[in-house]
């Protein structure tokens, strides 16, 4: 995945996040959709907001 952050610790640490909780993220979205055009859309937008938000959510517990 390419991402847009300028840090090399954030990108490892979305890179990691991403990684963990893809498959959550795919169980949660299939519940709404069955296209996995969309699905995978969805998932893609949520890593987005995440990344602009890295701030806030990397000191937060696991």
């Amino acid at each position: 995945m390419v991402f847009n952050l300028k840090d090399p610790s954030d990108q490892d640490f979305i890179d990691k996040l991403s990684r963990d909780y893809e498959r959550l993220m795919f169980f949660t979205v299939k519940k709404y959709t069955s296209n996995l055009s969309d699905q995978e859309d969805i998932v893609q937008d949520a890593l987005l907001k995440l990344m602009n938000k890295v701030s806030v959510i990397r000191p937060l517990p696991c």
